[in-house]
């Protein structure tokens, strides 16, 4: 968006399933100028998984250019850590929560643009 904050559109289930009256919503979250990559419900919230908004032209993806945040999905959000850069053209673009260790939450990411590229475990901080 204009102002730099990434959309959330939410909407009741039963508007998309049972053709009831939307209701839908639109947040606008600041997640440092990145875009949402992927949203996932995570215990009372979101996990949003940001990156750039453009795939850089020369393909270079540097340490920080993605994120993962928490949302309660009224709050503002909160930045649970940077990333590190996995390669040049390596996009992460989806997670998996997966455990709570050591005051710590790992998740696994999904990549986009590797070849034969595997899902790679992190860890940041809890929300």
């Amino acid at each position: 968006m204009e102002d730099g904050s990434a959309a959330i559109l939410s909407a009741p289930l039963a508007a998309l399933f049972d053709g009831q009256e939307a209701g839908a919503q639109l947040h606008r979250v600041d997640l440092d100028r990145r875009g949402v990559r992927d949203l996932v419900a995570f215990e009372t919230g979101f996990l949003v998984l940001a990156g750039p908004e453009n795939d850089p032209e020369d393909g270079k993806v540097d340490d920080g250019d993605y994120a993962v945040y928490w949302w309660d999905g009224h709050a503002p959000v909160k930045k649970l850590g940077a990333l590190e850069s996995f390669g040049k053209k390596v996009k992460p673009e989806a997670l998996v929560p997966l455990e709570r260790t050591d005051h710590k939450l790992r998740v696994l990411l999904f990549f986009d643009g590797p070849e034969e590229g595997e899902p790679r475990p992190v860890k940041i901080d809890q929300p």
